[in-house]
């Protein structure tokens, strides 16, 4: 028997990865939804598997590289990941509250509307 490329091992911890961690995070559904728990688990699998399935139709070699670079270093590749985590959550509260800025400032009826609890002054 001879042992798997590792391609192949790229791409069976690929779908392992994408399978996984979506469901492992999956919160229950709220009650007005209709799906139960095992159902909106379901649905996070299919999805994400389809979504694994196109990226590696649509980018083999980019998909191969990648999963290579997380085998070979994978302190390394941790250490970017959580970088660019924190990256991403600081320009999106950036984000946020520029984008809320903006409509205070050139909406009026939310300015007043925002302005309401802040205390007045009493001199």
């Amino acid at each position: 028997m001879s042992s798997p490329t590792p391609r192949r091992l790229g791409v069976v911890a690929l779908y392992l990865v994408a399978a996984s961690s979506p469901v492992a995070a999956q919160q229950p559904a709220p009650e007005g939804l209709g799906l139960s728990a095992t159902a909106s688990a379901l649905v996070s699998a299919v999805v994400t598997l389809v979504v694994a399935g196109g990226l590696l139709a649509l980018a083999p070699d980019y998909t191969e590289r990648t999963t290579d670079r997380i085998r070979d270093d994978p302190g390394e590749t941790l250490i970017y990941g959580v970088g660019i985590a924190i990256a991403a959550f600081i320009a999106t509260v950036l984000l946020v509250l520029t984008i809320v800025g903006i409509l205070l400032v050139s909406h009026p009826p939310l300015k007043r509307w925002a302005c309401r609890w802040t205390p007045t002054p009493y001199w």
